[in-house]
């Protein structure tokens, strides 16, 4: 069975907004200070908006994507790596499955994904709430 990713991405997206969201991205320059994984990445600022909340992260697509994410692209990445951040204590568990270039690397990229997954928690108002997007892009 082939996926059509294009209608799947509609698909899902569609979810998203009827549940609430609007998400608004703009193309961006990497920023000087990004991990060195991303040097290579097309950067986007995105906007996450769910009821009367907002969050604005970096998102990063690989340099062959040219296309602008979806929701369904930037929602589904933000659950999943709060989801990830879930399995760590602390930045020593964290650093072990993590292997950046530098400490100062792992660390960098930890503290970002620390402060997305707070703003994450923040915007989605509470853990039913997280689940019923889980539960949207799961399939994603």
């Amino acid at each position: 069975m082939t996926i059509n990713y294009d209608e799947l991405a509609d698909n899902v997206t569609q979810k998203l907004l009827n549940y609430g969201f609007s998400v608004k991205v703009i193309s961006r320059a990497v920023p000087a200070t990004a991990p060195q994984w991303a040097k290579n990445c097309n950067a986007w600022s995105v906007t996450v908006v769910y009821k009367d909340r907002a969050m604005v992260t970096t998102y990063y697509t690989g340099s062959g994507i040219t296309r602008i994410p979806s929701a369904a692209d930037v929602i589904s990445c933000i659950s999943g790596d709060y989801a990830t951040m879930g399995n760590y204590d602390n930045i020593d568990e964290f650093a072990q499955d993590f292997e950046g270039d530098s400490i100062s690397e792992t660390i960098r990229t930890y503290m970002a994904m620390v402060k997305q997954s707070r703003a994450y928690a923040r915007l989605m108002g509470g853990a039913n709430a997280i689940e019923e997007v889980d539960r949207i892009v799961q399939d994603y």
